[in-house]
């Protein structure tokens, strides 16, 4: 985070500077939310894809797929409810 001391009045370069750096600031921080996104998305699928592999490994068992993952039953029924939602 910038310091900005602003002078001149309301039309001296201070305020342009201030106004720039807000722009910037807000550019930075789209730029941030969209990659944080992204990455969220990528992680969902990554363990949507994870969860699919070890259920077709093994069969379809969810106590035992929940057992290999390390989840809690519940938890591995929520995420799959989860995932028929985002799916349609």
């Amino acid at each position: 985070m910038r310091k900005v001391i602003v002078t001149g009045g309301s039309r001296g370069p201070g305020l342009a500077i201030v106004r720039r750096l807000i722009c910037e600031g807000y550019a930075a921080i789209a730029v941030a939310r969209k990659m944080n996104d992204q990455l969220a998305s990528t992680m969902e699928e990554v363990e949507r894809r994870y969860i699919l592999q070890v259920l077709k490994a093994l069969n379809g068992n969810k106590t035992a797929v929940a057992q290999v993952l390390g989840f809690d039953r519940r938890t591995l029924y929520r995420k799959l409810d989860r995932m028929n939602d985002a799916n349609g």
